[in-house]
This record gives C-alpha cells, structure tokens and sequence, in this order.
C-alpha cells in the first residue's frame, strides 16, 4: 500500500534586507557669510529606514511516513490424500458395551502465511509559502533637486535594485507615494510631484518592472514626507 503524503513545509520568515549603499557626497559650497543665530527650530523625527527584503521561502516539506505492512498471504490447503484400499471384513465382534464420549482434542494452529510486500514511499509534502508583507512597507526613497522632475544619475543604481528584487520576488508589487509634505506645499507642487512620480515609474518600466505592478497614491507614513522626497514602497500582491 501506499504511504500516505507528507505535511505541508512552514511558512517561510521574513527577514531585514541589508541597508541600502549611501549615495556619493555632493561637492561643498562656497562658504558664506556668517549670519546671526537663529532661534533653535522643532524638532523633526527623522525618516525610516528602507524595509529588508522577504525572507526566503520554506524549506521543503518532509518525506511521507512509510507505509504499513502488507497483509499476510495465507497459501492454499493441499490436496487430500489418496484413499487406502478397503480392508477384508472381519469377524463381527459381540456388542461391547456403551462407552462414554470424550471430546476431541483441538489441532495446533498452522504456520503464518509470509509477509506482504512494504508499502511505496509517500509522497513528499509541499513546499511552504513565500513570506507576506501584508501591508506597504517602505523600500527606497529618491531625491529630487528644487522645482525638477529630472532623476538624478545617481538615484539610477535605487531603480536597478527595485528592478532585480522584483523581477527575483514576482509575489510582491511597487506603490509610489506622490504624497505632500502637509506642513510646507502650495497648490502648484502637486503637478511638480505627480511629474516625479511619472519619471520613477517610467524608469521602472524601462528596467523591467510589469507595469501593472506599480500603482501610485498615498502608501507612505504622512509623518514622514518630505520635500522634494518621493517613497517607494513594497507589498504583497492581493
């Protein structure tokens, strides 16, 4: 017979990406005169940083258990004997007298039949699922410079790594975060970002990201948005 199909592998964990290269310093600037101290400003969290990649999937699942042993084959009985011939008939003997009845006694039992062939090996149980982000969880973060929508080049290598995570993670898409700083905007810096958030998506498509996987909105924690600051962000696919 065979054995029955081993359980499913455990979920597999998600652990924390390593962080992220820091960019290249920019040249200093002339230094300018000295100016008189300002009062001292609030004080401002400052901002996540990038979530690690999803951990690995799990390990695979264990081999069924072996199956039971076959029943016993009991062989056939054997042909009965050939009979004796009939002996010559004696004398007829005077009628003893009633004798009283004994029980018969019982056989000894027959040897076990062999044993059945061993069950076929289970089948293996299958493999556990891909970790889950089950909510947008922050991954990247490019830098714009004032009033632009240009990409710098060195916020190129940030596209390269979302391209090669999601092209090795198909489970997950990328979410945009085209959100405003709600305590320093005017009206006019929403078209600014929505160009912003344009030029990354464009630059994702042309790494290699599925376009249907990049959505835009507001994904990101409103206490850390940013001038000039656009988020990427990672998530499970629902």
């Amino acid at each position: 017979m065979q054995g029955e199909t081993g359980a499913p592998g455990a979920s597999g964990k998600i652990a924390r990406g390593a962080p992220g290269v820091a960019g290249p310093r920019g040249a200093a600037g002339e230094q300018g005169e000295t100016g008189q101290t300002g009062a001292q400003g609030a004080s401002s969290p400052g901002y996540a940083g990038a979530q690690g990649a999803p951990g690995p999937a799990g390990a695979q699942g264990t081999t069924g258990q072996t199956g039971g042993q076959g029943a016993p084959l009991v062989g056939p009985a054997g042909p009965a004997g050939n009979r004796g011939p009939a002996g010559a008939q004696g004398a007829t003997g005077e009628t003893g007298a009633k004798g009283s009845t004994t029980p018969g006694v019982a056989g000894s039992p027959g040897a076990a039949g062999p044993a059945g062939a061993q069950g076929s090996k289970g089948e293996t149980g299958p493999e556990g699922r891909v970790g889950v982000l089950p909510c947008w969880t922050s991954y990247r973060d490019f830098w714009f410079a004032n009033n632009s929508a240009e990409l710098h080049e060195a916020e190129m290598n940030k596209v390269s790594d979302i391209a090669a995570y999601m092209k090795n993670t198909p489970s997950v898409e990328v979410g945009i975060d085209a959100s405003l700083d709600p305590q320093n905007h005017n009206g006019s810096d929403q078209d600014l970002s929505n160009q912003r958030v344009k030029a990354i998506r464009d630059a994702l498509v042309k790494a290699g990201v599925p376009a249907d996987k990049i959505k835009d909105g507001a994904f990101g924690d409103p206490k850390l948005r940013r001038d000039r600051r656009v988020e990427v962000l990672i998530a499970s696919v629902k």
